[in-house]
């Protein structure tokens, strides 16, 4: 195997790594201690973590010893770490280490496309000020310099200029290049050590070869874009993913050989946790194994398990073993039929007043959905709204309201949040206003997809609540006809006498857009009025759902038997 595919295989894991874990990064950027060491064991070169015994508070050593490691003793790391960074494939969102929309860009090219990326973001033509700052700030060979970037570029076009098979020694790249040496420079800032370790970083990109006396291979030449360079490409036979043979007492595991699709090791993370990495000189696999809190998570944001199912389909190529199916299903497969969620009630001691309120628009706003006569669900979002509006009206409401303390929300990846609120209401203000400018739907999905469980659900929840202030279209105000006199006068008072019995009614009801006079068994709930004119908010059993109903457009009206009490059923409104 190349040292380039195992680089770019590398990189891959770091990004994976940041996209499935909440990684918070110290000072800037660095990875902490412990994702350190989550992450070493996952690359095809892993670095020698030293141990490091560490004091306790007060001064003396622990009997335990406790390691205290860092970016800067892990070169492998460090190194990809950077090339993410460089490429603006990784970046710091909010309190969190995730990588960017440029991430999936990256992962669609072929891989000599995609090593072109990193080589050109890692070794820029025309280093600025950021590129020199970012390269000392990781801590590379020749940091002690005050431009080490552009040192290093002088080294790239001597190997330009020169025809590939020319060869070079060590002490000839040292005189050529006149790297600066003071007394007091560290051992591995001297010029000798500096220039092995440049030729190592270009070493990981199969520039050169890893001889005493390297070459400009033929792969180098194409990423130095050499004149005499000819045509390479680092395509391969794409391999699929298989299952290991399944056992009991273990969730199902799946091998990705190193020459897998980039993008569907990237989409797997989502649903199984990485546990290794076989590396050798010929063979390089990755080992995978089905995470049932990733899936659970997974449901949470809307996917099914028949979608996790296509997916691991379509990654092996092959329908999925029976085991795995039944294992899936046995997570996931009840999921969703039950939903807790907390409510916030307004309750009245009659009918009657609950009528009353409903009078003012503003508190039919708030209303969420009725569950009887007395009593309503209230948007959380709407009570401040609720509040005020009784103060003005002298309304004294007894509140059993949880104490709870407003904390301003905290995004993990508040960037990404931002943004992705920002488009969801620019989609809502183009609903509103049609000629205004939407961005393209594939923005929100890859927002959507790049968020953590818990900053999707703040932003919903910031989204909901921001909905109801947006200005709708006016809809006409209906006025009173003297179908609704007529109906307030013959049909109100029975309609009043089956909210207060807590019995059924029987309609034929008219509807205007376009089904006609049929006929329905409803629960009356509660009188609404809007303007003078009343509506009859009920549980409809041919709808199975809550419905408002006009009484102007009730043709028959016929009240049950007393002893035919409601037995509807609270079905979730979705």
């Amino acid at each position: 195997m190349s040292q380039i595919s195992f680089l770019l295989q590398d990189v891959l894991t770091l990004l994976s790594f940041v996209a499935s874990h909440a990684i918070h990064p110290i000072g800037s950027n660095y990875l902490p201690p412990s994702a350190l060491k989550q992450l070493n064991p996952l690359l095809t070169q892993s670095d020698s973590l030293p141990l490091h015994p560490t004091r306790n508070v007060k001064g003396q050593w622990d009997k335990h010893v406790r390691t205290s490691v860092s970016e800067r003793h892990a070169p492998r790391i460090r190194w990809i770490h950077y090339l993410a960074d460089s490429a603006h494939l990784i970046a710091r969102a909010g309190s969190l280490l995730k990588p960017t929309p440029h991430f999936s860009q990256w992962l669609n090219p072929s891989a000599d496309q995609r090593a072109q990326i990193l080589f050109q973001s890692a070794f820029p033509s025309h280093p600025t000020q950021a590129d020199e700052k970012r390269w000392r700030a990781f801590g590379l060979p020749g940091k002690h310099l005050p431009t080490p970037l552009a040192t290093l570029q002088q080294l790239l076009e001597v190997f330009r200029q020169v025809p590939t098979s020319q060869t070079f020694t060590h002490r000839a790249l040292v005189k050529l290049l006149a790297l600066p040496h003071y007394d007091d420079d560290a051992l591995e800032d001297q010029p000798a050590n500096v220039l092995a370790a440049w030729l190592d970083l270009l070493q990981a990109f199969d520039v050169i070869t890893p001889d005493q006396a390297p070459h400009v291979t033929p792969f180098g030449a194409h990423l130095l874009q050499h004149p005499n360079a000819k045509p390479f490409s680092l395509t391969q036979k794409i391999q699929l993913l298989h299952w290991l043979p399944l056992q009991d007492t273990h969730p199902p595991s799946l091998v990705a050989p190193l020459d897998t699709q980039p993008a569907i090791l990237f989409a797997l993370v989502e649903y199984a946790i990485h546990l290794a990495t076989l590396a050798s000189s010929r063979h390089t696999r990755c080992l995978f194994q089905l995470d049932e809190t990733r899936i659970r998570r997974a449901l949470d944001q809307d996917k099914t398990i028949a979608q996790i199912c296509d997916f691991l389909e379509q990654a092996t190529h092959d329908a999925l073993p029976r085991a795995v199916t039944d294992w899936l299903y046995r997570i996931g497969g009840n999921y969703g039929h039950i939903t807790l969620r907390s409510a916030v009630l307004l309750e009245t001691d009659a009918p009657a007043l609950l009528s009353q309120l409903t009078h003012n628009q503003t508190i039919r706003q708030c209303i969420h959905r009725t569950l009887s006569p007395r009593a309503v669900v209230v948007q959380p979002s709407h009570i401040r709204r609720l509040t005020r509006y009784f103060e003005r009206n002298n309304y004294q409401p007894r509140l059993e309201l949880a104490n709870q303390r407003t904390t301003p929300k905290q995004f993990d990846q508040a960037t990404l949040a931002h943004l992705y609120i920002s488009a969801r209401l620019v989609h809502q203000l183009h609903a509103l206003t049609p000629g205004s400018y939407s961005p393209p739907y594939s923005i929100l999905q890859d927002l959507a997809q790049q968020l953590t469980p818990h900053d999707r659900a703040l932003a919903d929840e910031i989204i909901n609540e921001s909905q109801n202030p947006l200005p709708r279209p006016r809809q006409p105000v209906a006025e009173s006809t003297t179908a609704d006199l007529e109906h307030q006068n013959t049909f109100l008072p029975i309609v009043v006498t089956a909210i207060e019995k807590n019995t059924l009614l029987e309609i034929t009801y008219h509807s205007p857009y376009g089904e006609g006079a049929t006929r329905r068994l409803i629960e009356p709930l509660r009188l609404e009025y809007r303007r003078t004119i009343p509506y009859l908010i009920a549980y409809c059993h041919l709808a199975n759902g809550e419905r408002t109903f006009r009484l102007a457009r009730i043709l028959e009206l016929t009240a049950c038997q007393e002893s035919q009490t409601r037995q509807r059923r609270i079905v979730p409104k979705k």
